[in-house]
């Protein structure tokens, strides 16, 4: 498939820098507003390899956009519940410890349904020490990492 961002620029970062996070947005909209969730109640998505500090805005926007729609049949029909509720329910978003609005997307979704990424081999990864750098995550609480440390993935993998 065509990923964002390739057809509108010709260089590495800005086709990189989109792509990412571009896709893994329209995946949430397809996930939540494209009835998956909904039909799929027991499903757990996980939103990888994007950071995390854009979801908070970003099913704010989705809840938005249905509730504006909600009359709509071939838009919202399938919806029983906001976008968001639905992510909040069955979704869990990765981040990485340095990014920016940590303390809003732990408020927001929990430290439950984060996951932390250590970005490990890729040039970026904090290496050596990449473990330890959790513990460092400005905006998390020492409860908020040992949530994303346990609670998170057992959630998910269901440990």
């Amino acid at each position: 498939m065509p990923e964002y961002g390739f057809e509108r620029f010709s260089s590495r970062l800005a086709q990189h820098a989109i792509c990412h996070s571009f896709e893994q947005m329209a995946a949430v909209v397809s996930f939540t507003t494209g009835g998956i969730l909904e039909r799929h109640p027991d499903l757990k998505v996980a939103i990888l390899e994007s950071g995390g500090g854009w979801l908070p805005y970003w099913l704010s926007r989705l809840d938005d956009h249905a509730e504006w729609l909600q009359d709509v049949p071939t838009e919202t029909g399938e919806l029983r519940m906001k976008p968001s509720e639905y992510f909040k329910r069955q979704g869990f978003i990765n981040f990485e410890v340095d990014e920016p609005g940590l303390e809003a997307l732990a408020a927001y979704l929990g430290p439950d349904r984060m996951l932390w990424a250590s970005d490990y081999p890729h040039p970026d990864a904090k290496y050596p020490g990449m473990v330890d750098h959790l513990f460092d995550a400005k905006g998390l609480t020492p409860t908020d990492v040992r949530s994303v440390a346990d609670a998170a993935p057992s959630a998910l993998y269901g440990f």
